[in-house]
């Protein structure tokens, strides 16, 4: 009973305070936790019909919490000091002002055909995680369509600045991120089995590649000097004095996201190393395996703006990993979670880093060396000819996946 209540209010609580952040970063990452706290029916239903309210304008838009419209979270200038990547504060850190004429007509397009995908975005989040992991790719479509768009309007709004694309970079941004979320969702739904693992991490891997360089093209319109003084630790206070908060912020994230993406690529070539040594028993030749790899990626069918990664990619992957000497491949792995936690120990030296970044980096670290310290273990395993078991799990964080020897 009281227990109970004190959640329930609780939820509500947490429901009123996302309701004054008008962006969307900030939103889907409590959308994505507040499912994982299981709510009760009433906390659910309150969010469901408040989170976007009403019937919607003539476009089918309708307003955030029943106080800011939907074009609100996407290109407002007075919410631009908001440190979150959006279009608004790339065009305020780059001092683009808002277009007139044929561009502007073309933004509102925009707008209009971004925030009737967002709301879509956000409520599917808001779903349990089996119909999150069905429902995802129904939005890839719209998003491609939205990519073309983004593509055409960057030309137009920035015309004078040839390298400026940023809504195609927060277009692309918010695709990978829910792609590589349902790839994740079927490690917590326990939905693969051991044999498709080396499949999953090698697209993993495909995508947090795509996710790592859409964020690098970003960084390096506005600092350079930071970014490799977080890869090499020197000079790090003094690049990052120059940098505004939105800028660092951005940053941030961004390592964090490179650290993850070393880790996964590291965890990526010891799920095949195991395969090659029938540690793991993945069936590579002939029409079932083939079959087997594209229906459990025919969820990204509809992303029509990323190539598909065919199973012909990773079959020469595999006879890759196959075709070396397991101490070199462990050896280059062993490389690949070092960068992976010298970013992170990096990282951790910086004094104002936002207590939830810090709270990522602890558990990006924990599964940094527990995976680590398992490879150490399949090493010592391998050498002496014993048999073994792992597992690949995201138990640590659902977003991330650590390996363990069984």
């Amino acid at each position: 009973g009281d227990v109970y209540k004190r959640q329930m209010i609780n939820q509500i609580g947490s429901i009123f305070e996302i309701s004054k952040v008008p962006t969307l970063y900030p939103l889907i990452k409590f959308a994505s936790t507040f499912i994982d706290g299981k709510p009760n029916l009433i906390t659910r239903t309150f969010l469901d019909t408040n989170v976007f309210a009403g019937p919607g304008d003539a476009n089918g838009l309708r307003k955030y919490f029943n106080r800011l419209t939907v074009r609100s979270l996407i290109l407002v200038p007075s919410f631009s000091s908001l440190p979150y990547h959006s279009p608004q504060n790339s065009m305020k850190e780059f001092e683009i002002p808002l277009p007139e004429g044929k561009a502007n007509e073309d933004l509102e397009k925009f707008i209009v055909s971004a925030g009737i995908v967002f709301q879509e975005y956000v409520i599917k989040y808001l779903r349990n995680k089996f119909r999150q992991r069905r429902e995802f790719h129904r939005l890839y479509q719209d998003f491609s369509i939205l990519i073309h768009q983004a593509t055409e309007l960057d030309a137009l709004l920035f015309q004078r600045k040839v390298d400026s694309n940023f809504m195609l970079i927060w277009t692309f941004d918010l695709l990978i991120r829910m792609m590589v979320r349902q790839l994740l969702l079927g490690f917590e739904i326990e939905l693969y089995d051991q044999s498709e693992i080396p499949w999953v991490l090698f697209y993993l891997d495909y995508l947090l590649s795509m996710f790592d360089r859409n964020n690098a093209n970003y960084i390096q319109k506005f600092s350079k000097d930071f970014a490799q003084a977080l890869l090499n630790s020197e000079g790090l206070e003094r690049a990052k004095k120059k940098l505004t908060p939105f800028q660092r912020n951005f940053l941030y994230d961004t390592m964090l996201n490179k650290a993850a993406y070393f880790t996964n690529r590291g965890l990526m070539n010891v799920a095949t190393l195991l395969a090659a040594k029938d540690i793991i028993q993945l069936k590579n030749d002939g029409p079932t395996a083939k079959n087997r790899y594209e229906h459990r990626f025919k969820i990204f069918d509809r992303a029509y703006f990323i190539s598909k990664l065919s199973f012909e990619k990773y079959r020469q992957f595999y006879y890759e990993v196959q075709s070396n000497k397991p101490e070199e491949k462990i050896a280059s792995i062993k490389e690949l979670l070092n960068n992976g936690k010298l970013i992170l120990q990096n990282l951790n030296k910086i004094t104002d880093l936002p207590p939830e970044k810090k709270e990522l980096l602890s558990k990006l670290l924990r599964i940094n060396v527990t995976s680590s310290i398992s490879l150490s273990k399949v090493d010592q395993n391998l050498k002496a000819g014993k048999e073994f078991s792992v597992a690949f799990t995201n138990g640590i964080h659902n977003q991330y996946v650590c390996l363990e020897v069984l």
